[in-house]
Formats: structure tokens, C-alpha cells, sequence
């Protein structure tokens, strides 16, 4: 399928999961294109380093420039990623935002703000690195962000 596809898909099933009065984190996880064939028990660590935070419409979730020293799954509503006045793109429910901190610790290369009130699961850094260590799934989820990331260098210029 498709990579277009498999995030339309992966938001469909995280629209259908959020839609339920419950859910868990490690099954908004798995509706992630990058994270569909994690092992169970590996989806779960990962599950376990994220806490569930709120925003309200107008905050800034991650500033251009900043050390980033976590990322973030939008769980419920929409942000904006920012390179100085353009607008890159509108993420919303299944989306991660902040990742690259994850891998390297450097700065933020966009502003991320909730343009609704947002709902996330935040992971940070150091924890994130302990999972990375022991986990086969990373290297899926790594090309994964190093295919975003390169799709987007056309947009920054």
C-alpha cells in the first residue's frame, strides 16, 4: 500500500479507536503505519514511556530553535508545524511531531502550535533512549522519520 494510503488508513483507525469512551496507549501505537508489526510486548514498553498531556488551542507544543527534549503523538485535534511565518503543514490524530529530539537531542527546526485544543502522548528523550537500545522496531520507525523529514526539504526551502 501506498505510503499516502497507509496514513489515511492509520488516521481512519485512530479516528474509529478515539471514538471509544477508553483506549490504551500502546493500541493508538499501533495505529501508527511505522509501529503495525510491532511485537506486542515491544509496543508496550514503548506505550509505557509516553504520559497523556493537554493543550489548549494556541499553545506552542515545540518552538523553532528550542532543545527538544521530547516528542509528541497527537492523540485528539490539530497542530500547526511553522518554519518562521510559513505554515508547513496541519497534523492531526495519529500524527508525531517532535521525534527528531528523540534521536539526537538538537534543536527544534519548527514551531509546532494547537490550532484546537490537543490531546497527546509525550514521550522524553531519555526514556525514549533506553527503549531505542533494545528495540528492532526503531530502525522501521527511524526510516520511517527519515522519510518524512526528507519529503519535507523541498517545503522548508
Amino acid at each position: 500500500m501506498p505510503n499516502d494510503l497507509l496514513a489515511v488508513s492509520a488516521r481512519l483507525d485512530t479516528a474509529a479507536m478515539l471514538k471509544r469512551k477508553k483506549f490504551n496507549k500502546a493500541e493508538l501505537l499501533r495505529c501508527l503505519p511505522e509501529l503495525v508489526d510491532a511485537p506486542d510486548k515491544e509496543l508496550a514498553r514503548l506505550a509505557s514511556l509516553f504520559e497523556e498531556v493537554e493543550y489548549a488551542n494556541g499553545s506552542v507544543l515545540i518552538r523553532e530553535g528550542a532543545i527538544g527534549r521530547e516528542a509528541f503523538v497527537i492523540v485528539e485535534g490539530e497542530v500547526a508545524v511553522t518554519l518562521g511565518s510559513k505554515t508547513l503543514a496541519i497534523l492531526g490524530p495519529g500524527e508525531v511531531v517532535g521525534e527528531m529530539a528523540l534521536m539526537d537531542g538538537g534543536p527544534r527546526s519548527a514551531t509546532v502550535t494547537a490550532v484546537t485544543d490537543v490531546r497527546t502522548l509525550v514521550a522524553s528523550r531519555l526514556d525514549f533512549a533506553e527503549f531505542t537500545e533494545h528495540s528492532a522496531g526503531w530502525r522501521a520507525l527511524a526510516r520511517a522519520m527519515s522519510g518524512r523529514i526528507r519529503g519535507q526539504q523541498p517545503a522548508i526551502r
